[in-house]
């Protein structure tokens, strides 16, 4: 998929922005496996990116070149902006449309280096079994080795059905590129390097069971304070504190982990954006406004689309300030009725239900 000028030009100001000259030979040597002194000898640096960009594409690791770049600095808005023209990121330009009007204070590179960020700290969490992985929901970071996710995504894990070595967390699946693969056709999904943790001995720091509220087809009773339906699970390693992708070069950021020191409330009206691993697909975006809010405050409505694997996902404001859980959606199952909300479970009542000290510093 050969870029076009306006493209290129986009990348090359990108690169040139997230990388210093030596930075860029050591991203190529570590990530790519690319000496620079073979793809350039030019005395300028626009120069040598051009030629490094010319290479990419006429030999046919541009894809990678992208993937690759975008890992070594997520939280770069232009690389972001570069991977959706070439299809290997979501595509926000909706989203930006609805951030013009309602939060114009909030400038779109910003809010596209935010979501850069941000989608290396969200996961899919599978059980495996003989070797398959089977998506059970969406989970994410609060801190290097800590994932939060729902109650009900992982129960099996507190009933016996499943076993702890028998759950993982998979970083990185997204849109990207296959190992020896291309581009393919725009729009098909297209999995990265990704990053797989277990989970650690003592794997449980804290939980909340859902209420029978939740099950409640007319939804006129309310879940207790309690019933938060939250998981947070301790991880056998510490994701966070590492550089995404395989071969990271020394100048590569760490991970992180989502900062839920803060957490926003949530009121009717107030829109909200999704990070979903719907159904068990590569990271999706979604976009929805909340509905209503529950008088002791222990859920919400939206209307954000989602779907089965898409508990656990982290709901965020329109300022990327973490709000909420997806929980599910209308539990009205009648094969006639029309789904009309969606449900999540604010995130201030869970945080405040952690152990003392179990959050890291804000990274």
């Amino acid at each position: 998929m050969p870029m076009d000028g306006r493209v290129a030009e986009r990348f090359s100001e990108a690169l040139m922005d997230a990388f210093q000259p030596q930075q860029l030979r050591q991203f190529l040597y570590y990530r790519l496996n690319k000496q620079l002194a073979r793809i350039s000898m030019q005395s300028t640096y626009d120069a040598v990116v051009f030629d490094v960009l010319r290479a990419a594409d006429s030999e046919g690791w541009l894809d990678h070149l992208v993937t690759a770049a975008r890992q070594s600095r997520p939280g770069h808005a232009g690389l972001f902006r570069a991977a959706q023209d070439l299809g290997l990121a979501v595509d926000t330009r909706g989203l930006e449309s609805i951030l013009n009007v309602r939060a114009p204070e909030i400038h779109p590179a910003l809010f596209r280096a935010g979501l850069g960020l941000i989608e290396g700290r969200v996961c899919r969490v599978e059980a495996v079994r003989s070797g398959v992985p089977r998506p059970l929901g969406t989970g994410f970071l609060v801190g290097p080795d800590l994932c939060l996710t729902s109650f009900h995504v992982v129960e099996g894990l507190f009933g016996g059905r499943l076993r702890p070595d028998e759950i993982r967390v998979r970083f990185d699946f997204k849109l990207g590129v296959q190992r020896g693969g291309g581009l393919g056709a725009p729009g098909v999904p297209r999995p990265a390097t990704e990053a797989v943790s277990g989970l650690a001995e003592q794997w449980c720091v804290a939980f909340a069971p859902y209420g029978d509220a939740d099950r409640d087809p007319v939804a006129e009773r309310v879940p207790a304070a309690g019933e938060l339906d939250f998981a947070l699970l301790r991880l056998a390693d510490s994701p966070g504190d590492r550089p995404i992708g395989d071969d990271a070069e020394p100048s590569s950021p760490e991970r992180g982990w989502i900062d839920a020191h803060t957490p926003v409330t949530l009121r009717e009206g107030d829109d909200i954006v999704v990070f979903q691993h719907l159904l068990g697909g590569p990271m999706r975006l979604a976009f929805g406004k909340v509905t209503a809010v529950t008088a002791n405050g222990t859920r919400i409505r939206h209307t954000a689309d989602t779907d089965h694997g898409s508990s656990g996902s982290p709901c965020f404001t329109l300022a990327l300030d973490l709000a909420a859980i997806h929980q599910a959606g209308d539990p009205q199952q009648d094969p006639w009725h029309v789904p009309a909300y969606n449900r999540a479970v604010p995130i201030a009542p869970v945080v405040s239900t952690f152990p003392p000290g179990t959050l890291a510093p804000q990274c």
